[in-house]
């Protein structure tokens, strides 16, 4: 029986088993130099930010409409 406490961090959570997990992650896309500055950009995160909020207030009022 494998207990909670056994598990190494690296396995705790997954769900592919195996050496294919290994595989997911090498393979996945690394973020171009362009998309890393647009994530720390403070500016985009202020456009973004309010772009949701506007969404979330016209889901909420289409709710209460």
């Amino acid at each position: 029986m494998i207990d909670a406490h056994d598990q190494t961090p690296q396995t705790r959570g997954t769900t592919v088993a195996g050496p294919f997990a290994d595989e997911a992650i090498a393979s996945a896309p690394l973020p171009t130099e362009r998309t890393l500055r647009r994530r720390r950009n403070v500016l985009v995160q202020v456009v973004r930010f309010v772009a949701i909020n506007l969404k979330m207030i016209r889901v909420i009022a289409r709710g209460h409409g």
